[in-house]
């Protein structure tokens, strides 16, 4: 069997087979007629028995075995460390982040577009999940179970409207060029039956960010982002939620754009040069903060665009102006989100700290949800109407993942002991977000 990259690879029937040292990688791959199924994990000469570090891997062949998949085929890896489908990381440097794995199970795309499914995990053996305490007491934190899955799809971007939820996402291809998809499904969707409203193909280019806003018909907004001949460059695109052919809105003036936003007026996002804004048909950009490289998120309310810059939230008028400290953090702000209707800015941070403080106030007294512990950086926070929500990850390789959510002064976890688990979205009834293989939902 030879990989897209021209290596020769040599079929194993079990894993201690592939093992001549420690910190060897395994590849767990299963054909199909549809495809390969694949994962990785690195493994060592002492997990011969395949304990629960080797998780999933019955789903290489619809078993409920953990361990040795009695059907799958082992391949291993080139080299120790590297990912299961030698993903080009020339081509996609660090701003890829942690999301190198897409879809454990192989479909067809409409249109007669057929491709091979690619999925990597990676588990990491002997890391418990480490439980941050809450501020008030006496404390309760509560464990909840019942989370499934909505999509064998790992999202990039991820938007949640009344009825549906819109994302995007890469399938990598081993075999061929690597895919770049917006898709849509009904929130009680059956894995299998998202609809790809638009795709690319391509090695070169990755999809972002996704929001959705109706300026006379329903559209999906997303971030595009190539790499040619070495040099980087972000587009806003434009795609009928019916699905059909991209326009471009917007050429970024400096790559790369993240944090798309809408007011339903007009797109906001920020660059490595600064915090742009673009009306929803297109048009002029304008700049509205003429530096981005520290800035980790931007969100709005009605008048605002609220930004935070490593230790500090500040915000500034929606058309450019005069900026303003909200509050100033202890550590590193990774998570934001603004509510208007209640007037609060909630965040979360690298050390796993989750607050909240008026968004109308300057160095205001905060609220403390989750209080700081070592080695987790909270992924998203929002507020769903009654419930703080809110994931995290240990760190590094954003590992043993949780989905908290915080009311009447108690802590629940939704899920955890995912790998990536990010891009929280919400309604009144339940919790969606993704990790590394899936995009999952909760019900309340």
């Amino acid at each position: 069997m030879t990989g897209k990259s021209g290596q020769s690879i040599t079929e194993h029937r079990s894993i201690p087979d592939v093992l001549g040292g420690s910190g060897k990688s395994v590849w767990l791959l299963r054909a199909s007629d549809a495809g390969i199924r694949k994962y990785s994990y690195a493994v060592n000469t002492t997990w011969k028995a395949a304990p629960r570090a080797i998780v999933r891997a019955g789903e290489l062949d619809d078993s409920s075995v953990i361990g040795d998949a009695p059907n799958a085929k082992y391949y291993p890896a080139p080299a120790s460390g590297t990912s299961c489908s030698r993903m080009s990381t020339a081509v996609y440097p660090n701003w890829k982040g942690n999301r190198e794995s897409t879809n454990p199970r192989p479909r067809v795309l409409p249109g007669g577009l057929k491709w091979v499914t690619l999925s990597c995990f990676f588990a990491i053996l002997g890391t418990s999940i480490a439980y941050a305490k809450v501020l008030s007491s006496p404390e309760q934190i509560e464990s909840l179970t019942g989370s499934s899955i909505v999509a064998y799809s790992s999202p990039t971007g991820l938007i949640a409207s009344t009825g549906n939820l819109y994302w995007t996402s890469k399938i990598y291809n081993e075999f061929g060029p690597d895919i770049s998809v917006v898709w849509r499904a009904g929130k009680n969707n059956i894995p299998g039956n998202e609809v790809a409203l638009y795709t690319e193909n391509g090695d070169d280019r990755y999809f972002g960010d996704i929001v959705y806003a109706n300026p006379g018909a329903f559209y999906g907004y997303f971030v595009a982002t190539y790499q040619t001949a070495g040099v980087l460059s972000s587009q806003i695109k434009r795609v009928p939620l019916t699905g059909g052919p991209a326009v471009v809105i917007a050429n970024c003036p400096a790559p790369i754009a993240r944090d798309l936003v809408t007011d339903g007026t007009r797109l906001f996002w920020v660059d490595s040069g600064g915090i742009r804004s673009v009306p929803l048909g297109g048009g002029p950009i304008t700049t509205l903060r003429g530096e981005g490289s520290f800035i980790t998120h931007i969100r709005l309310d009605s008048s605002y665009i609220y930004f935070s810059e490593e230790f500090l939230i500040l915000r500034m008028p929606k058309s450019g102006g005069l900026e303003r400290v909200v509050i100033s953090t202890s550590g590193i702000v990774t998570a934001l989100h603004v509510d208007g209707s209640i007037g609060q800015v909630f965040w979360g941070e690298q050390g796993g700290g989750v607050f909240s403080t008026a968004s109308n106030q300057v160095q205001g007294p905060r609220l403390t949800f989750q209080t700081p512990s070592a080695g987790r950086t909270v992924t998203s926070v929002g507020w769903d109407g009654s419930r703080v929500l809110w994931s995290d990850c240990l760190q590094p390789g954003n590992t043993n993942g949780t989905i908290k959510e915080r009311e009447g002064g108690i802590t629940r976890v939704v899920a955890s002991g995912q790998v990536g688990v990010g891009h929280l979205q919400w309604d009144a009834a339940s919790i969606y977000w993704g990790d590394l293989s899936y995009l999952r939902k909760y019900v309340h």
